[in-house]
Order: C-alpha cells, then structure tokens, then sequence
C-alpha cells in the first residue's frame, strides 16, 4: 500500500493516511476470518488454533512489518506522533475485539460441554471412515491448547471448562506487540506533544493580546491541552501510563508559565497594556514613582490574580486527574484478586495482560494508586525506594488523605507567583535603591576627624591646626530620604489593602515566616479582644509584629502546594507581610551589596555610618521588623580596633561567650568593617 505517511514503496507516496488505511485491512481480514471460520472446524484437528496461527502469519508475512510502519510514522510526524499511534492502536483493538468474538464462536462449537448430538452433527460432515480419528484429534487438541495457554501466561482460566478457556489468543500478542515500546515510552511522546502544541499556541496568541488578559487566554488552552492529554493516555495506555502523563503535565505548565512570564514580564515593553486600566494613581501622585513604575505595579498585580486563576483551574483538573486514578486503581485491584476478571470495555485481556507485565506498571505506579486510593493496601515497606516514595512522604508531610498529584504543577504556579512579587518588590524599592546606588562612593567615608592630627593616618585627610569643634552627628541626607521612603510604603497598599492578589502566594514572599505571622495575627487578635472584652473592636488594628531573620536565605516555611488554601489572613496581615517583607529586602540590599562596596573607612566616616545604620534600623523596628546583619554592621562599625581584634582573633586567655560564638553574622562584620579600617586582625 502506498501511503502518505509511511509509504516503503516507490518515491512517490499515496494519498491516504495510515491510521485511515488500517481500518480498511482490517476489515477485510474480518472478512477473510469470518469464511475461514466456517471451514476451519471442518477441515483442521485443531480449528482455533489454526486461525490464530493463520492470523499471526499474516501479520508477520506483511511488507514493510506493521513495527517498520510505526516507525515510519514516527519519522513522518515527529513530535506529533502520538495522536496517529492512538489512531492505528484504536483501530488496531477493534479489530482485536471483533477477532475475538470470532475465535469464541470456535470455542463454543468445539466445546466439550455441547451436547454430544453436536459433534455427532460435526462428524458426519466428515467423510465415514476418519468419523472415529476426527473425535480423538479433537480431544487431543483441547489437551495442546490448555498446556500452551499455561505456557504462554494467559489472563484466562485454564481450569474452567467454560468456552472461554478453550480460546487460543496467540495472535493477539503478534498484533499488539509493535505498540508495546511506544506505548512504554509514552510519557516522552505526550511530552512531545504538549510541547509542540504549546509553541503553536504561543505563536498564534503573541502579539493578539498582551498582559493579565495573554495569561488567562493562554490558560484556558493549556488547560484543554491536559484535558486531552488525559483522554489519551487512557486510551492508548488504558491508565498504566499516568506517571508520564503526571510527568508530562507537570513539564507542560512549567514551560507555559516560563514562556508567558517571558513574554510578558521579560520584554522590554514595561508600559501598561491597553487591556490592564491603571487605578489609584492619583494616591502615588506625590512618591518618586515613574508612569513606567505605576503601569508595571498595577500590571504584576493583574498577574498575580491571573496566577490565581489558572491554580483554581488547575485545582478542578486535578480533581478529575484523582477521579481517573481512582478508576485505574479498581480496575487493576480488581485484575489482582482476579486475573480472569479484569475487563475493560473496548479492548481485550491480552492487551491488557500485556501492559500489565510492561516496564509501566512499576512500582511508582504502585505507590501512586496506593496514595490516591484510600481503600488499596499499602505496599509492603521494602517495595518503597528513593526514587519512588515521593508520593507517600507528601501525603504524609501534608497530614490529607489524598495527595497532591500535580506537585510539579502547583510548584510552577508558585515559581511564578514568586516572581511576580520579586517584580513588584523592585518596582517598589526601585526609588529607595537609587537613592542608595551613590552611598557607597560618598566622600564623608574618607574624612578627617578633626581631633586626628597625626599625619599618615589611614583614612585622614588634610591636616589643620585648627581644632574643630564635633558636634552630634545626624542622618546622612541620603538615609532620611530611604528612611522616608520606607515610612511611606504603608500608602502604597491602602488602596488595595483588600486586594486579593496581594495574599495569593503570600508564603513566597522572600525574607517572611508566614507561619510565625499567622501565629502572632492570632495570638494578638486574642489578646485585644480579651482586653477590651465585650466592646466594639471595629476599629482594632493588629500591633506591629517584630519579624526577624538570621540570615540572607529565604525564610520560606509554608509548603507552597498546600499555604494557598491553608492560610486565612486578614487584609491587614496581608499588608503587614508585605511590608516587612519590603523592608527586609531593602535593609539585606544595604547589608549585602551597598556597604561591602565601600572602599575606605576612616574613623569619622565610621561614626557617621554608625548612625546611619543606627537610625535605619529605628526605622525598619518601627514597621515591624529587625533585620541582625544591620545590627551586626552598627555594632562592628562602632567598635575599637583592641576591640575588633579580640571579637575576631579571639586568645586563648581570652573568654567568648556561647552567644558570640553562635553569631557568624556577627563575625563576618567585624572582618569587613576591619578591611575597611585598614585594621590587620
């Protein structure tokens, strides 16, 4: 046959399809089955067997082989295979269906339970004189077929002398086999096939739309997109291929979102889509925000609802994932109490059988069905490996009878929304972080005491006769601007204080321990209504609540698949995470790069930065937070040089205490502040 899409012949190929060729072989070879059984019990000792024979032959005799089409189809389409290998797999098993209707009506005629009357009738079809021959063939081949049937491993009673223990179903392994590696390979091939409808979508819908609206479009697609992805596992795996498809799923919402966040937030254009109106800019009229800084402000926060959508979405296909796995999960409990009795409409026991002894029910899979479904036994405890307890130890982190399918998913969604709130924070601070972008280079770190008239001194700079009289030192201009800056990021979130996208992924929130938050909202919402007891607390705000970290890492405590839905926070806690959230990031920004970008530190330089930190983190304890790093730096900025030296370089007749030994923070000061100083330690 000359074919479109896996022609072996001439250069020039026919116009048909193979998966609309298969149909139309199969139905003639109905035919041809159909004859053959008529005359078959007549003329064969052993009519079943025979026609299974007759039809694997016909199949392995095939130029090119039904494997080497496959592979032809493959070649042919790419990474869009999968779909015509359902097709030929589906037409495939109808054929199968229909052949085995056929090979049970020479079951049920040979069977030794008909009536003797019977297979009188069937001997005397016969020539008179092998009428006694032909009963004894018979008996044989029942005796044959049952011994290779046991052999063979087949799914039916060998036993029983029901007609369906007489059936020969050796031509079912010859028809399914060249699906077999693909269909163990699945997970790779729908992978393929997500990914290139994904490319498709993206190249159809850039340019047509843009902002919050690009992600809601693209969305509902992909959503679609895994819909089908189900539909096709379930028939061309028949439920055995669902960590692939998990595995599948996972890679297609990591890629949408990585390619929608950079399609939008990634481009250059930062100016606010006509599809995004921008509100309440009057209320930033008087903050050193640009329009640029506005349109992208409002624009993460439209992101940041949008993400909110798609995990609802994906939520509810989830559902229908667990749905699906609960009906794999009974129907192959109910293939392991009973192999004879696992069925599955619209395909056979071999099929079946043969997934069933494939690389794809694997342990894995096992421990998937065994924590999706309640009512299946646990595997024994030596069956789990590294690999493979993923699931079990989430459902047990998590406390749920039911696990979280889609992890891989939900931690996209997460990753997402975490970088639309580190946008949102940049935005934010971008005004404080260019106020501070020229503190490290600022000339005062360099000048004379004037009590120093020591000439050479590191750090001095000219030296006067004239006594200088030192007064109280202030803020430099640069820190009062950053401190009046954080003091007034508290109007930012007045106007969407009940703004939901603010609390979705609040837990990934960089530098914020929603946990310890909640707990300290709750414990102070207790303690107010007991103390005002009975009166009106409309009005009661929460008191600011001191948050702290120990070190530059995120302080993430809250599993970020399950925070979303396990968090309750009020607009007001809300508000408050992110502004400590902000100030941390601001204070870790000076710690980390603003002040190890000072070059030279004299002794009046270092009083003046003293009180800048000192006066910085007044401002950060009045929102709330302590940020150690900053004090560290304060203390280590105000020390003496005997001093510094005898925190760092700690004799051996000298004495440290636990809490000095326990503060590497503490430590790393005191050796920058030294560099700077030009102290050796």
């Amino acid at each position: 046959a000359q074919l479109k899409d896996c022609s072996y012949g001439p250069e020039e190929s026919g116009e048909r399809k193979y998966a609309a060729f298969l149909p139309e072989f199969f139905n003639e070879l109905l035919s041809v089955l159909q004859i053959e059984r008529l005359s078959a019990a007549l003329i064969f000792p052993d009519p079943q067997s025979t026609l299974s024979t007759f039809i694997a032959s016909t199949l392995t005799s095939l130029q090119p082989l039904p494997l080497q089409r496959l592979n032809s189809l493959v070649t042919f389409y790419g990474d869009d295979v999968l779909p015509e290998l359902i097709s030929a797999f589906r037409a495939t098993e109808e054929f199968a269906v229909a052949t085995d209707k056929i090979m049970e009506k020479i079951g049920i005629t040979l069977s030794p339970a008909i009536p003797p009357s019977s297979v009188e009738e069937l001997d005397s079809m016969q020539t008179p004189h092998r009428t006694h021959g032909r009963r004894h063939s018979i008996r044989q081949s029942f005796s044959r077929r049952l011994t290779r049937s046991s052999f063979s491993g087949s799914l039916l009673p060998q036993g029983n002398a029901s007609s369906g223990a007489l059936l020969d179903h050796a031509w079912e392994e010859t028809l399914f086999e060249p699906f077999l590696d693909y269909q163990c390979d699945y997970g790779t091939l729908e992978r393929k096939v997500l990914r290139s409808r994904l490319r498709q979508l993206s190249n159809a819908s850039l340019g047509a739309t843009s902002g919050a609206r690009l992600l809601r479009e693209r969305a509902v697609d992909v959503l679609s997109y895994a819909d089908e992805a189900l539909g096709r596992c379930m028939s061309f795996t028949h439920g055995y291929g669902i960590i692939g498809l998990i595995q599948a799923l996972d890679d297609l919402f990591e890629t949408f979102l990585e390619t929608t966040r950079r399609d939008i937030l990634d481009s250059n254009n930062t100016s606010l889509p006509a599809s995004d109106s921008f509100e309440g800019g009057e209320d930033f009229a008087e903050l050193d925000y640009s329009a640029a800084d506005l349109a992208l402000f409002q624009l993460t926060l439209h992101l940041l609802e949008a993400a909110r959508g798609v995990l609802d979405r994906l939520v509810g296909f989830e559902s229908k994932l667990r749905s699906s796995i609960l009906q794999i999960s009974g129907e192959l409990r109910s293939t392991r109490d009973d192999p004879q009795g696992g069925y599955v409409s619209g395909t056979t026991r071999i099929a079946l059988n043969m997934l069933q002894t494939s690389v794809l029910n694997n342990i894995e899979l096992q421990s998937l069905l065994d924590a999706v479904d309640p009512e299946q036994p646990p595997l024994p405890h030596s069956a789990f490996t590294p690999a493979t307890a993923t699931f079990g130890s989430q459902r047990k982190q998590v406390g749920q009878p039911s696990i979280v399918i889609l992890a891989g998913a939900r931690k996209s969604v997460s990753d997402f929304a975490k970088f639309c709130q580190q946008r949102l924070q940049e935005t934010i601070l971008g005004p404080l972080l260019k106020h501070l972008s020229s503190y490290a280079s600022q000339p005062v770190w360099l000048a004379a005491d004037p009590r120093d008239r020591r000439a050479g001194t590191p750090g001095a700079g000219a030296v006067t006769d004239a006594s200088i009289p030192t007064f109280s030192l202030s803020p430099s201009a640069t820190i009062q601007r950053v401190a009046e800056g954080l003091l007034s990021l508290p109007r930012l979130f007045e106007v969407y204080a009940d703004d939901d996208a603010l609390a979705f992924s609040i837990e990934t929130l960089p530098f914020v321990n929603v946990e310890n938050l909640q707990q300290s909202l709750s414990s102070d919402l207790s303690s107010s209504a007991a103390a005002q007891g009975d009166e009106d607390t409309a009005d009661a705000r929460p008191r600011p609540r001191h948050l702290t970290s120990s070190s530059n890492a995120l302080s993430i405590q809250v599993p970020p698949t399950q925070a979303t839905n396990a968090l309750a926070l009020t607009p007001e806690a809300v508000s408050s995470a992110w502004l400590a959230s902000l100030s941390l990031a601001l204070l870790d920004h000076v710690t980390s790069r603003v002040l190890t970008s000072i070059t030279r530190l004299s002794a009046q330089g270092a009083a003046q930065l003293a009180e800048d930190l000192g006066y910085l983190g007044q401002i950060g304890r009045a929102l709330g937070v302590e940020w150690p790093p900053l004090e560290a730096w304060r203390e280590a900025v105000g020390m003496e040089q005997e001093e510094l030296k005898r925190r760092v370089n700690p004799g051996a007749n000298v004495r440290i205490t636990d809490e000095e030994r326990e503060k590497p923070v503490m430590v790393d000061a005191m050796k920058a502040v030294a560099k700077l100083r030009g102290w050796s330690v």
